[in-house]
């Protein structure tokens, strides 16, 4: 199947692939970036955690933004 065959523009079909390509990049970056976030809360120590809110459990909820559904320590 040729592009020709599917009625699409030439400079369509690259906007699309530029689009998606886009869209692959961002979610590559937002996964990195969780990635980065997560291990700076495990390299920090239980004190550390302590003073922002967290504990140990909860970083990946943290991370991932689900953290703000309840108040840390038990409060609520």
């Amino acid at each position: 199947m040729s592009i020709s065959t599917l009625n699409v523009p030439v400079e369509s079909t690259g906007r699309i692939c530029l689009t998606r390509l886009g869209q692959i990049w961002r979610a590559y970056r937002s996964a990195r970036d969780r990635h980065n976030g997560v291990r700076a809360l495990e390299a920090m120590n239980d004190e550390l955690l302590k003073d922002i809110g967290i504990t140990r459990s909860q970083i990946l909820s943290a991370v991932n933004g689900s953290h703000g559904n309840y108040l840390p320590n038990g409060e609520g």
